[in-house]
């Protein structure tokens, strides 16, 4: 391609990308999600969520703890995951790691492609995980960003 017909292309782009965004229909995506904060009532939630026999991720610390420590854990749990990790874009490191378990799902046992992984996680990544996948979820479809025809990972509908 040419300088000028690159030059031609991107201009004929750029116009129609801006026709597209000034178009009335793109009202409608005016929206943002900028940011997730986290409340004790969020925490407490997603904390009684959590299954009770929920296996320790890399930390150890297991589901059950922040079960029976919920009322008085929200709290701090919710600065921490705001104030210090969501805020800043970081996580600890052990909730980059997982345990992976192979789990057998069909044919012969002993071959590896008749198994599938599951990743144990930290239950604290987890909290979060649930917390920020709520929150997005909300904000889709409170702003009808979610087409009526999707229905995989979508709550009460069936896939």
């Amino acid at each position: 391609m040419l300088p000028r017909q690159a030059c031609s292309t991107s201009t004929l782009l750029r116009s129609a990308l801006l026709t597209t965004v000034s178009s009335p229909m793109s009202a409608l995506y005016t929206t943002f999600f900028e940011t997730v904060s986290f409340s004790d009532t969020d925490i407490f939630s997603a904390v009684t969520k959590l299954k009770p026999n929920l296996s320790c991720g890399p930390d150890g610390v297991p589901s059950l703890l922040y079960k029976r420590l919920k009322r008085s854990s929200s709290h701090p749990l919710a600065v921490l995951f705001y104030n210090q990790l969501f805020s800043l874009g970081a996580v600890p490191h052990a909730w980059k790691n997982a345990i992976i378990t192979p789990v057998f799902k069909k044919g012969v046992a002993g071959d590896v492609s008749n198994c599938r992984p599951i990743s144990l996680t930290c239950v604290a990544s987890k909290i979060m995980e649930r917390i920020v996948a709520a929150k997005i979820y909300a904000h889709l479809n409170s702003n009808s960003l979610v087409s009526c025809t999707q229905h995989g990972f979508i709550n009460k509908k069936l896939s």
